[in-house]
């Protein structure tokens, strides 16, 4: 008689992520990367609907953090005007989309307020502390 097996594999490596935050306008778009808690995000702008600079920050990023194709790229921005045709592109490009309501991502009103010159990272921080908490919950919904 066999003994029967519960577990088939020993996997126990996480699937490594690579996350995207972005500010949109129409001059301009913020865009800050990072793989988690206690890398510093890279920051970087590009002028407003150049989806080429996008994708060559987006790879530009990945070489930074030593990052292959393989590994999966959140996102998360307000919709607003550029919202679906962007998010459209994106997913072509490999990019997983989180929608949320931008009032559910707590951001301190003094962090704030040091978005402009002083330490735009903070809301980075804030944004990627929340996707990588939303992207770890069962209850979310991706686009």
């Amino acid at each position: 008689m066999e003994p029967e097996t519960t577990c088939t594999s020993n996997d126990t490596t996480e699937k490594r992520k690579f996350y995207m935050a972005m500010e949109l306008s129409q001059k301009e778009w913020k865009l800050g990367f990072s793989v988690g808690p206690g890398q510093a995000p890279r920051l970087r702008s590009v002028a407003g609907r150049d989806l080429g600079g996008l994708v060559v920050e987006i790879q530009l990023a990945r070489e930074r953090f030593g990052l292959g194709k393989e590994v999966e790229v959140e996102s998360c921005y307000e919709a607003g005007r550029d919202g679906f045709w962007l998010h459209r592109f994106l997913e072509k490009q490999g990019v997983r989309k989180l929608v949320v309501d931008s009032a559910s991502i707590e951001v301190s009103e003094q962090t704030y307020y040091c978005w402009c010159p002083n330490n735009p990272g903070k809301v980075f921080d804030a944004v990627v502390d929340f996707l990588q908490i939303v992207s770890a919950s069962e209850y979310h919904r991706t686009v």
